[in-house]
């Protein structure tokens, strides 16, 4: 009887450590799926801001470029005002070497009659 009472009590020693480790390993799996579903939300919200941070991406690169053509597209016009402008001015010089050429010479055909 003393023999199955120290049996009874070692079984019974052996199934509560067996207990604590099961409810540890519990534990353990609890905390880790809470662990889990954490970073699973973080990772849908960092998911979420890359996704942002991508479409304001887009965005730039195609303001970007449209920036880039409107520049080009201002530079062309500049270029060409300037192109007429030095027109204009050539064109200006060459009508006011005229004028004084046509002056001076009117003012020598009058010298000249007189």
């Amino acid at each position: 009887q003393t023999h199955l009472k120290q049996q009874a009590q070692d079984e019974k020693e052996f199934l509560r450590v067996e207990l604590d480790e099961l409810r540890k390993q519990w534990e353990d799996t609890e905390k880790a799926q809470r662990t889990l579903t954490e970073i699973e939300r973080k990772a849908q919200a960092n998911e979420q801001r890359y996704t942002k941070l991508k479409e304001k991406y887009t965005e730039l690169v195609q303001s970007h470029a449209d920036l880039l053509r409107k520049n080009a597209e201002v530079t062309k016009q500049v270029t060409i005002a300037r192109q007429a402008q030095g027109d204009a001015e050539q064109l200006k010089k060459e009508n006011e070497d005229r004028f004084l050429r046509v002056q001076t010479q009117m003012q020598e055909a009058i010298q000249s009659k007189k």
